[in-house]
Formats: structure tokens, C-alpha cells, sequence
């Protein structure tokens, strides 16, 4: 049984910033931060959903959480946040995308359940996509970068060289 969830209690803008886990933040002691950007493959329909055992009808993926292993001994920590739509009684027919920016605008957050995908790779979520782009620049460096050269190392080319 799904109960409605009361949005103006969960929404109280004072409170709402010491609950809220902004997509992005900074971990502590990270060396690069950046960017990413992923565009998903539409063709293969609400495939996040699935993977995080969803029904599409009723649930929304709006966040992808990796922890990636950077070791050979680590696995990687995927998760997603997903929104419930019939607690706000949104239409899963269009997929909601237009109701819950309306909610993030009305509210200024989003109430989402975080699934963690164990077992889960970055690659598992990768396959979803038809492209990637990530960008990353050192800490503490916040400048306008101009590439004023570019080279391509062969995988054949000693390391190391000018």
C-alpha cells in the first residue's frame, strides 16, 4: 500500500537544506573534481528502472550515485535515486519528467529513495548510454583552461618524452 506522501512537511525550505545530498557534492580529500554527462539510449526505454527492479509506471530514476573502484582489489558502489510518482500523484503515462520539475520548482527538493544496485558496475550503467564525456580538473586550480597544443600518445610510444 502506497501512502501520499505530505510534501509541504517534507519541503519546510529551513530544513530542507540539512537534509538534502546535492548530485555533485564534493567528497572529502578529492584531488579532481569536474563533470559528467551521459546521454541515454531511448531506444532501449526506462532500462534504470529495470536494473534497480522498479516498475516504470510508478518510478522515476533522477540520479546515478558511482563510487568507482580504482584498485584491483575494490568494486565499484553503484546506486540510483528514484522518485515515486504515485505519491504525488503524477502521471506515469508521460513518464512525469514535466511534474516533478514543476515539484522542484514548487518545493525546491526532490523526496527520492536511494537503491543501492549491488553487483552493479560502472559498465552496467554504461551500456545504457549512446555517449559519455567526463571532465575533471585538479582542486584548487579553478582557471579557465586554453588548449593551446594537442597531441595523441600511441600505444606504442615510449612514456615520458616531450
Amino acid at each position: 500500500m502506497t501512502t501520499r506522501l505530505d510534501v509541504e512537511s517534507m519541503t519546510n525550505r529551513s530544513g530542507a537544506r540539512n537534509v538534502r545530498h546535492p548530485v555533485g557534492a564534493p567528497r572529502p580529500f578529492s584531488d579532481w573534481r569536474g563533470s559528467i554527462g551521459l546521454t541515454q539510449d531511448i531506444t532501449c526505454g526506462p532500462q534504470l528502472e529495470a536494473d534497480a527492479g522498479l516498475d516504470p509506471r510508478c518510478w522515476f530514476v533522477v540520479a546515478i550515485n558511482a563510487e568507482l573502484a580504482c584498485s584491483d582489489n575494490a568494486t565499484d558502489r553503484i546506486s540510483v535515486d528514484a522518485v515515486d510518482l504515485s505519491a504525488f500523484a503524477i502521471d506515469s503515462g508521460s513518464r512525469g519528467y514535466q511534474d516533478l520539475v514543476a515539484l522542484v520548482d514548487a518545493y525546491g527538493l526532490l523526496p527520492v529513495t536511494r537503491i543501492d544496485l549491488s553487483g552493479a558496475t560502472a559498465r552496467n550503467v554504461l551500456r545504457h548510454m549512446t555517449s559519455g564525456h567526463i571532465q575533471v580538473q585538479m582542486v584548487g586550480l579553478e582557471a579557465e583552461l586554453n588548449v593551446v597544443r594537442h597531441r595523441r600518445l600511441d600505444a606504442k610510444q615510449p612514456r615520458g618524452g616531450r
